[in-house]
């Protein structure tokens, strides 16, 4: 839904292109895509890719992520929302019944271990996507950590270790596998041993 995120991750194909960019949704646009999606018989969507707050670039109040929450929820479309937490913190701040409208919340986390995944991440966002979770949670919405499985943190000691802190948080756990876009990622798809 945007074109800008916070974060620089090492597996992500989306950021290397979206440098430059400047088209956003508009208003009918969003309008436009719901009655399309109603038309299809879309049960339920999720906003993700980037990081959904923003639409309109870095500055989040220009964002349409809180018309487009309402938008669905008013079509009778269940949302979800994937988010680094960025997300999740902004409208628990500025738009707390949009917050309440979502269906479900999925924040990602690309290693259970706070150095990996911050390193990954290219900035600091462990503890405030932890302090993010638990805030939905106490919020009673359903949530998960969700997980690019690659080779690196596809094995026995980081999955145990996933587990161990979704059970700790009182979340889901949840892995996409990476798919790997471009020729450089293909190395960190995990191997048939790991599967």
């Amino acid at each position: 839904v945007g074109n800008h995120c916070n974060a620089k991750c090492g597996h992500c194909y989306s950021w290397k292109t979206r440098r430059h960019s400047d088209e956003f949704l508009s208003h009918d646009d969003v309008d436009r895509i719901i009655a399309q999606l109603l038309r299809l018989g879309v049960k339920t969507v999720n906003l993700g890719g980037n990081e959904p707050l923003y639409t309109h670039g870095p500055n989040a109040a220009d964002s349409l992520l809180p018309y487009i929450i309402r938008s669905l929820t008013a079509a009778g479309i269940p949302v979800g929302l994937t988010t680094n937490g960025v997300s999740f913190v902004y409208l628990a701040k500025h738009h707390p019944d949009e917050l309440a409208m979502l269906n479900d919340i999925d924040f990602s986390l690309d290693s259970p271990f706070q150095d990996e995944h911050d390193l990954n991440r290219g900035g600091k966002l462990y503890k405030s996507t932890l302090r993010a979770i638990s805030q939905a949670v106490e919020r009673g919405i359903d949530c998960s950590v969700i997980t690019c499985g690659m080779k690196g943190n596809f094995n026995v000691a980081h999955l145990s270790a996933f587990l161990s802190l979704t059970k700790h948080l009182g979340c889901e756990f949840r892995i996409n596998t990476l798919k790997p876009l471009e020729p450089a990622l293909l190395s960190q798809m995990p191997t048939p041993r790991q599967y």
